[in-house]
């Protein structure tokens, strides 16, 4: 299973990272990028989603092999925005799976394709990883993570204030696998990490922190 990283990326750049990743699934050479088509799956008309499954259309070439799946709880009505052209028949072929509800769709389909899991969070990835951990084995998987690094989050922080190194963390316990990501990351950082398991807990989380941080940063 491959991971890769979307920070600061558009959806344009999104989809053509998805068309790369696509590429390297197929075997890494620029004829396997040509050959290889895309199966589509799409289970939510969320509109940063349609954007994005648009923008990976664009992306092909116009004869080339893209077939839209619309899983239950998309809207038909809306198929107009993203429909693919399904082009001629090709191989290998690789499905790209959009959102968390078409990732776990596409990972209880059995198949021996390629798949990319795209516009992931941190934490939907963490929430597929039994998952994975079943189907890996079976097929190449890549997932493509829309959000930054905590090293790059740290970057910005840097350049924003530097010279401050004291970090309040407020997070929750299903953050905690970014939270140790982010000690990993924060070396010669002062971080002070507090829990607000609910919406009550967070005021005093804040209390705790403001007064002894130069920057705070709220995890998902």
């Amino acid at each position: 299973m491959r991971e890769y990283r979307s920070s600061g990326l558009s959806r344009w750049q999104r989809a053509f990272a998805v068309l790369a990743a696509a590429m390297l699934l197929c075997g890494g050479s620029a004829h396997a990028a040509q050959a290889c088509g895309l199966t589509v799956l799409l289970a939510d008309d969320a509109a940063p989603h349609l954007e994005f499954v648009g923008r990976l259309r664009d992306g092909q070439p116009a004869d080339g092999d893209f077939n839209l799946v619309q899983l239950a709880g998309a809207d038909p009505a809306r198929d107009d925005a993203v429909a693919g052209h399904p082009g001629t028949a090709a191989e290998p072929k690789v499905t790209v799976a959009v959102g968390l509800a078409a990732a776990r769709v596409a990972l209880d389909r059995p198949g021996p394709e390629p798949l990319v899991l795209a516009m992931l969070s941190r934490l939907d990835y963490q929430s597929l990883k039994a998952q994975l951990a079943l189907r890996a084995s079976d097929r190449p998987v890549g997932v493509l993570l829309r959000e930054p690094t905590m090293a790059d989050q740290l970057t910005l922080i840097d350049a924003i204030l530097p010279q401050k190194r004291r970090l309040g963390v407020i997070a929750t316990t299903e953050s905690e696998p970014a939270v140790s990501e982010l000690q990993r990351a924060a070396q010669g950082w002062d971080l002070q990490v507090e829990y607000a398991p609910d919406a009550k807990s967070l005021a005093t989380a804040l209390r705790l922190l403001v007064g002894r941080s130069d920057a705070l940063l709220v995890l998902p």
